[in-house]
Order: structure tokens, then sequence, then C-alpha cells
């Protein structure tokens, strides 16, 4: 049987942090680009020392992140989760290319710029190697899969 110590443990409190207990190694994640600056690989980062429980902030207001400090009380935090449960596609502005059509939804984009590696998807202000393969959109691009293009 696992000690208390091995078992992960993560606590979403009303209206306040997330409380982390268990065996759990807190570290920044990093990308690392090439030489031409595309994201190939996450690569850990510093890490943070923490106490066998902690809590981790979720108002985004902490002092002192990525631990809380305790302000989300002072600022009223409402924790109420708000998700959409909408699907994908019917969050998604389609971009037809010449061969693929891109679903992009923004808002869910979480910036990891894995989306497009080596230039195999999209175009955009930069040059790519494989620009045959590529979609003229706007910097930054579309974020998440495509499909094949419609026929017209």
């Amino acid at each position: 049987m696992p000690s208390a110590k091995e078992e992960l443990l993560v606590v979403v409190s009303k209206d306040g942090p997330y409380i982390v207990s268990g065996d759990v190694t807190l570290a920044e994640q990093v990308i690392v680009a090439d030489d031409s600056g595309d994201s190939v690989r996450w690569q850990q980062g510093d890490a943070h020392q923490h106490a066998e429980k902690f809590a981790l902030c979720r108002c985004g207001h902490s002092n002192t992140p990525p631990f809380c400090d305790g302000t989300h009380a002072k600022i009223g935090f409402d924790g109420t989760e708000t998700a959409a449960r909408t699907p994908y596609a019917a969050q998604a502005t389609t971009f037809d290319g010449p061969t693929l059509s891109l679903l992009d939804a923004r808002h869910l984009c979480a910036d990891g710029r894995f989306c497009d590696p080596n230039g195999k998807v999209v175009e955009s202000s930069r040059p790519y190697r494989r620009p045959e393969r590529a979609i003229d959109l706007p910097p930054p691009g579309p974020r998440l899969p495509g499909r094949p293009a419609r026929r017209l």
C-alpha cells in the first residue's frame, strides 16, 4: 500500500486555491526552440520548493506565484467553474487553405506553439521550411488541429 507521501491529491477549494499534497515536483516548463526558432520540446525549468501540502493560486492575483498568499479572500474571488460545454468545432473559426482547413479557437490556446511544428501547416510573417503545405493567415496563426480542405 502506497504511503501518503506517494499519493498525489489536488483539492479545488471553494473560491480559493488548489490544495496540493503528496509526492509532486512543482517546476516551470520551458519551450525549447531549434536554431530556426521553431518549438521542438518542453524542458523542465526552475523547480519550486514546497512543503508536502501547499496551496497554488487560482485567482491570478497572488504576490507569491505560483503559491497562494490569501489575496483571493481580499478581492472576493469567485472560483465558480465556467468552462463552456460547447463542442470545439462550434467555438472555432475555420481558415481554408489550398490543401488544408484549420480550426482555430483562440480563446482555448495555451500558446505552446506546438500546433505548427517546423512550419508544416501555417505560413505567417516569417517564412517556414515547407510553404507548399501552408495556409496564409495573419500572425500568430491557428493554434489547434487541422482537417482536410473542403472541396468547392
